[in-house]
């Protein structure tokens, strides 16, 4: 028999077993449940006498009629729990008694009110105190009869409690006996299975163990006629694949042993040509601290450049738009058209190259970390207002129509000339690019930040442009005009605003116009390194 069948008729029988044992205590439950149904009824019963006698005691005292009516109700009630139990041999003992106490009650309600209308007629007293007499004996039977239901309804409960334990004992007795009998049974088959299971696996190790000691040649001899058998054939068979593979192993190792030889000595070769490239970084790497002298060299002439750049370039372009206003003022005489006409080409070109210049040290100085930033409080509603009226003109020039929505204060801590700078910027790039329509300028105060969006109704910019606004150098083609411009601008502001602590984000629309918002907080915190 496979051990399969052996396993799954075992837990067929212990399956079976376990059923009998279970029906077996459903059935004794059932029968409990019974016997304590029965038992709750028989001490209902009992604690409803002993009510019922109190109840009998209060209304001889002061015979009340609520009284004479609770007393009437708890028989009832009590009346109801013997009909539920016709079937209990012990309560039938107590019904003669119980009718008879109701009797008397009722003879007793019956000479009371006999008693009371006695009374109210003021019959003579010899008859009234027979009355009363005849009351009293009635009474003091009730109070019997009551006692002695009391002391039967609790015998009766007795006794039933006494029943339970003795079935209970009883049961648990057969179902001790019977769980030990399929216990000591299971355990003897059991045993069995795993003996024979157990004998086959010893074969079977042993057969392992002196394989593993070398003896690959080794025949693996199993007697039973089931799976182990199978298990022990297909183990001889694995055994001798292995052999061949270590066979195979064998001469794989040798030639294995070649190649490593060979390895070595490329690997010798490989530490050589090592060593020489070692020597090669070494005389690179001095190469390189030369190089890097000679940049910071490069470095330190660049910052002298710069700050002659400030000096020498501005001071004369300063005054070359200087004196070109005085001239263009007539402050030196008057000036033909023509004359006003190239002069204010100069004066525009100058402060076209003083722009650029002053661009290119900014950004000097922003990649050199050498920004110097003038922290203080003050009123962006007032800045924007003055950044406004200074593109009046050039508003009137091009017919367009520059809005401004904006608290009547709000304060800031910040650089105020650098916000200035990024906002210009804005503005300029808006007129410059917007033909007709509007623009309008948007402060929004937000918890601890501010931003200002400057909304425009121009030739918008083109998705793929989008991700050149903020590049050095980098100019939007506009279709049909000249590109102006240095392509600096929006790139040193957006330096400026991550100095600040901000961002600048764009949208556009190709065709619609774009939306440029610088994002700063309320109060300037350095970072710290």
């Amino acid at each position: 028999m496979k051990i399969r069948t052996k396993l799954y008729a075992s837990a067929i029988l212990y399956i079976g077993l376990i059923s009998i044992l279970t029906l077996l205590l459903l059935f004794f439950s059932f029968r409990e449940r019974e016997e304590l149904d029965k038992s709750e009824l028989v001490n209902e019963f009992a604690k409803g006498i002993a009510e019922l006698s109190i109840l009998t005691d209060e209304y001889i005292a002061y015979k009340e009629k609520r009284m004479g009516q609770q007393w009437q109700w708890k028989y009832v009630t009590l009346s109801g729990i013997l009909e539920k139990a016709e079937e209990l041999i012990e309560l039938h003992i107590i019904r003669s008694a119980f009718e008879s106490l109701n009797n008397s009650f009722s003879f007793l309600t019956t000479n009371y009110r006999e008693m009371q209308e006695l009374i109210r007629k003021n019959v003579p007293k010899e008859e009234l105190e027979r009355t009363i007499l005849l009351e009293k004996r009635v009474a003091a039977r009730m109070r019997m009869e009551t006692q002695k239901l009391i002391t039967l309804a609790f015998d009766v409960a007795e006794n039933s409690r006494q029943r339970i334990n003795a079935i209970q004992q009883r049961e648990n007795i057969i179902l001790i006996f019977l769980s030990i009998s399929i216990i000591l049974f299971v355990a003897a088959i059991t045993v069995r299975i795993v003996g024979g299971i157990t004998k086959c696996i010893d074969e079977l190790i042993m057969g392992a163990e002196r394989i593993g000691r070398g003896q690959l040649d080794y025949h693996i001899q199993v007697t039973a006629k089931d799976e182990t058998a199978v298990l022990a054939n297909t183990f001889n068979e694995m055994m001798k694949k292995i052999a061949g593979m270590i066979e195979r192993e064998r001469e794989y190792t040798l030639k294995l042993e070649k190649e490593i030889v060979e390895r070595k000595q490329i690997q010798e070769e490989l530490r050589k040509t090592h060593d020489e490239l070692e020597v090669k970084v070494e005389e690179r790497t001095k190469e390189l601290q030369s190089a890097n002298l000679k940049l910071q060299e490069l470095d330190h002439l660049k910052s002298m450049f710069i700050a002659s750049m400030s000096h020498e370039l501005r001071t004369p372009i300063n005054s070359i738009i200087g004196f070109t206003g005085i001239i263009l003022q007539g402050m030196s005489g008057e000036v033909s058209e023509e004359q006003r006409k190239q002069l204010s080409l100069v004066k525009n070109s100058a402060n076209h190259l003083l722009d650029l210049i002053n661009d290119v040290i900014d950004i000097s100085k922003i990649e050199a970390d050498r920004v110097e930033l003038y922290i203080q409080e003050f009123d962006l509603s007032l800045l924007v207002q003055e950044i406004k009226d200074t593109f009046t003109i050039a508003l009137e020039k091009k017919g367009l129509v520059l809005l401004l929505e904006k608290p009547p204060m709000l304060l800031m801590e910040s650089d105020e000339r650098r916000t200035k700078q990024i906002l210009v910027n804005f503005i300029s790039n808006a007129i410059k690019f917007t033909y007709k329509g509007e623009i309008k300028i948007t402060i929004v105060k937000n918890d601890k930040t501010v931003e200002i969006s400057v909304r425009d109704s121009g030739i918008g910019i083109k998705k793929e442009d989008l991700d050149k606004l903020f590049n050095a150098f980098s100019r939007i083609p506009n279709p049909g005009k000249i590109e102006e411009g240095t392509g600096l601008g929006l790139y040193l502001s957006n330096k400026i605003a991550g100095l600040l602590g901000g961002d600048i984000t764009a949208e556009s629309e190709f065709g619609k116009g774009s939306v440029f918002t610088l994002t700063l907080p309320l109060e300037y915190k350095e970072e710290k390194v």
